[in-house]
């Protein structure tokens, strides 16, 4: 196999949405070489590609990409006369730090970073989701050669507007009170590709499950064999805002307040102000502070019903194939949304209403039931 550096993005979803590029080039014979951030390392480590954490000084960096390029050209003399390298950033930083490394480099021309590129990509004419993004900048490294791809066109999931919602036009309802103004996510056309896979290792599966089982939330069979109990993950941190509205739902602390009663309710918050603010608007939910990211996602796959603003965790959620209610206010879903088998996309504007919100998860939990 080829071996491809490839630095990956720097944020947690934007990794997910890269995932079907990735598997995508391993299926083309490339041997990838993944270099990102520290948590890239659990989070990706079901997926077999060693990932190489990125130092924090240019001098560093380059030094780390200079040894991965030498330990590299030992399983292939032609390393240097092809294109080696995949910047799925779009930052000037990593154009330069792989041109000071002396990579052939393939990226997107941004910034005035086109200089450092040994194949720089024009920027999309047209919209594209990220993952599509990702996808065409990758295309110079497989030629447009679609063998071993799965080729398969990905099908939406559910409609962010389900007949069960309130009309979008403010109409009057079934039941005849008048439903508020509704923003249809805008229709996103899926490329020839999978949807983002990201497979768990033993490992995270079984401190997923020694955590539940301290929650509760496992019961021993009489063949030994153990029994999750349903629980919903709920994930209402979403930090910053977009043209000035938050991204987070102001909904949460209510939706977890009605399913307590039904189900535990678990949260995972990161360090910091998030558990802080856990325990303080959440205090009938069950805290599980500083998870790592892949026992996150092995507890996510494990869940009843996910819901999540736009957010990392919730393409996490998506690729390890839970059932998601995605909750988007200001965020452009047709290029971040997360995309999954299982994923329920509800944007209004400003935003829905708990009982729009809660009458998706009884659905997704439904779904989840029925296999």
């Amino acid at each position: 196999m080829r071996p491809l550096i490839v630095r990956l993005p720097n944020w947690v979803g934007d990794v997910v949405m890269s995932l079907p590029t990735l598997w995508h080039l391993h299926h083309h014979g490339y041997a990838l070489q993944l270099v990102g951030k520290r948590w890239a390392v659990p989070l990706l480590a079901g997926c077999g590609w060693p990932v190489h954490t990125l130092p924090g000084t240019l001098r560093e960096r380059a030094r780390l990409l200079r040894g991965l390029a030498r330990d590299v050209r030992t399983l292939d003399a032609d390393f240097d006369k092809r294109l080696n390298t995949l910047l799925l950033t779009n930052s000037f930083s990593s154009a330069l730090d792989a041109w000071l490394a002396g990579l052939n480099t393939v990226g997107y021309r941004q910034d005035g970073r086109g200089w450092f590129l040994t194949h720089p990509v024009a920027q999309p004419t047209q919209p594209l989701h990220e993952s599509q993004r990702f996808w065409n900048v990758a295309a110079a490294l497989t030629s447009g050669r679609p063998d071993g791809l799965d080729a398969r066109t990905a099908a939406l999931p559910p409609s962010a507007m389900p007949s069960a919602h309130p009309a979008a036009d403010g109409r009057p309802t079934p039941n005849g009170s008048a439903a508020p103004a509704t923003r249809q996510a805008p229709a996103f056309q899926a490329p020839p590709m999978d949807w983002p896979t990201l497979p768990l290792t033993d490992d995270a599966r079984a401190a997923a499950l020694k955590l539940l089982r301290q929650q509760g939330l496992v019961q021993d069979t009489d063949n030994g064999q153990p029994h999750i109990l349903p629980y919903a993950c709920l994930v209402p941190f979403a930090t910053g805002t977009l043209k000035g509205a938050s991204k987070a739902w102001p909904g949460f602390p209510t939706l977890c307040r009605q399913l307590v009663p039904e189900l535990p309710v678990l949260l995972m918050p990161g360090p910091g102000p998030e558990t802080i603010q856990a325990r303080t608007d959440y205090p009938d939910a069950q805290t599980l502070a500083g998870v790592p990211l892949d026992v996150y996602a092995a507890l996510l796959a494990h869940s009843a019903v996910v819901v999540a603003n736009d957010t990392g965790p919730g393409h996490l959620a998506a690729a390890v194939g839970a059932h998601l209610v995605s909750v988007l206010g200001p965020t452009d879903a047709s290029r971040y949304r997360a995309l999954g088998p299982h994923v329920t996309l509800i944007q209004h504007h400003p935003w829905p209403e708990v009982d729009t919100v809660l009458q998706q998860v009884h659905q997704a939990m439904a779904a989840a039931r029925q296999g």
